[in-house]
């Protein structure tokens, strides 16, 4: 999945078209079961390039769960090459199973985080997704 986040937007609409294109956009739905690679480009919303793109002091980290009870049903930490940052996320986990249980859907939300040298942390892409369970894991 290839997601490109606008860093001039607030977390729940950075989602975006494109570098170019800061059109907000809605995230597909995921299937408990999936492992996937998530690539990441982030742009400062004006057809550019994050300012942290590439630098060796910024960390991003991908995951998914819910925000207001703090439980993480999967993460990933994303490295950076050629103007990406890329992780698989693994959404067959013991957690996503316990929610999922018993369910044919779920909410959950799919945050992105950047952590800075010296301990700063951004929010940078908080946004509601839908998990599937499936009949076939």
């Amino acid at each position: 999945m290839e997601i490109t986040i606008a860093t001039n937007k607030p977390a729940t609409k950075s989602f975006v078209f494109s570098l170019e294109n800061a059109k907000p956009l809605n995230l597909p739905a995921l299937y408990f079961g999936d492992i996937f690679e998530l690539k990441i480009e982030a742009g400062n919303g004006l057809g550019g390039y994050a300012d942290f793109t590439g630098r060796a002091d910024v960390i991003l980290e991908a995951g998914v769960g819910l925000p207001a009870s703090r439980e993480l049903y999967a993460s990933t930490s994303l490295s950076y090459s050629s103007s990406f940052y890329s992780g698989v996320l693994d959404l067959n986990t013991t957690a996503l199973a316990s929610a999922v249980a018993g369910e044919s859907t779920i909410n959950a939300f799919l945050e992105v985080n950047a952590s800075y040298f010296g301990g700063d942390k951004q929010t940078l892409l908080q946004m509601p997704v839908k998990i599937n369970n499936q009949l076939i894991a």
